[in-house]
């Protein structure tokens, strides 16, 4: 078996040239010693067909946090009653009334759903990031290529990051010969987690809403999304995906996956780095943080010019500042925001909060 990690490199696709993609959804745990072996199993998967997405849910393991899940996650794994792990939903279509595959029939069920008529398209466009709010937003766009029956159709959008390190990762492969994991250790600690999905955007189960109940060929529905990326998060390793689903209230096993889409940030040429260092990197601090009505800079030489932006990016105040002056933000609402200054050698930028 070949172990490649492979990169999908999607652009912005069209409708003339959309194929059906199958999204493999791994339910998984960073204490599980057999869930390493399975993401090689799906890097083999994907390596070798186009059209797979994956994304990975990890559990949370309750008696401690584990920054690798999320609210949206939990209320999956919850909803699911997942009765273990490594487990794969594959479009969300279940087999025989369970809704998980296990890793060795993986492949089979992917290859079984390719083959199925695409009936639907979803794109994602206008993807843009933010380099001072680290806001991610797009527009997704879904359309059916024949009239539908009455249904709940719902869009679901995911942020998922790629290659997370900082958690350890159990491993039963330490001490079997020739296994790519072999040597790495019981506990791997620099072990690159793949495809964590950081948050569903709207709703766990999709946007209500975007779709009309009754669907008409060939009409195209759309909606917008935006999300604000940690600051522990790596943008250059993140990647979008938007579903379409049929959603069942009542049942969690009637809740298929018609059609999907994802785009890497990295491959679109978005600036998702910035020359810009801290402001405490270059030796100067801001204060007080959060702040009411005035905020001051101090330890800089003589006066710097500023800028500050809000959450989405918008330009909101402007001028220049020196030690122990203070910018008035008194006018401004409560919120996050981010304050640029343009030093004599070097620029730097902070996040800083207004309260009330």
């Amino acid at each position: 078996m070949r172990y490649i990690i492979f990169i999908l490199l999607v652009g912005l696709s069209f409708y003339a040239d959309a194929q059906k993609r199958v999204v493999i959804e791994k339910f998984t745990n960073s204490s599980c010693g057999v869930c390493p072996n399975a993401s090689l199993i799906l890097e083999d998967i994907i390596s070798r067909y186009d059209n797979v997405i994956w994304v990975s849910h990890y559990k949370n393991n309750g008696w401690f946090d584990n920054p690798l899940t999320n609210d949206q996650t939990a209320q999956l794994w919850s909803d699911l009653d997942v009765p273990g792990n490594p487990l794969g939903m594959i479009d969300r279509i279940p087999d025989d009334s369970f809704p998980f595959f296990v890793s060795n029939a993986w492949e089979n069920r992917i290859l079984e759903l390719l083959g199925e008529e695409e009936i639907s398209t979803v794109t994602i466009k206008n993807v843009n990031y933010n380099l001072a709010s680290r806001l991610i937003s797009f527009d997704t766009e879904v359309l059916f290529l024949e009239n539908m029956s009455a249904g709940d159709y719902r869009v679901s959008a995911m942020i998922v990051e790629d290659e997370v390190t900082g958690q350890e990762q159990s491993s039963y492969y330490n001490e079997v010969a020739g296994h790519p994991l072999e040597g790495r250790g019981s506990l791997i600690w620099d072990y690159e987690h793949p495809n964590v999905v950081r948050t569903i955007l709207d709703d766990t189960w999709g946007t209500e809403g975007v779709v009309p109940t009754i669907p008409q060929a060939n009409e195209v529905y759309s909606h917008s999304y935006s999300y604000s990326v940690p600051e522990d998060y790596d943008p250059r390793k993140m990647k979008i995906v938007v579903m379409l689903t049929d959603h069942d209230e009542t049942n969690v096993l009637n809740r298929k996956v018609y059609n999907a889409d994802q785009v890497l940030l990295k491959d679109l040429g978005l600036e998702l780095t910035s020359a810009a260092s801290l402001l405490t990197d270059l030796g100067v601090s801001i204060y007080p943080n959060p702040v009411s009505d005035r905020l001051y800079v101090d330890s800089i030489d003589g006066s710097a010019q500023f800028s500050i932006v809000d959450i989405n990016g918008k330009l909101v105040l402007e001028g220049q500042v020196s030690s122990g002056n203070g910018i008035n933000i008194s006018h401004l609402d409560t919120g996050t925001y981010f304050l640029s200054l343009q030093l004599d050698s070097a620029s730097g930028v902070e996040r800083f909060n207004i309260i009330r």
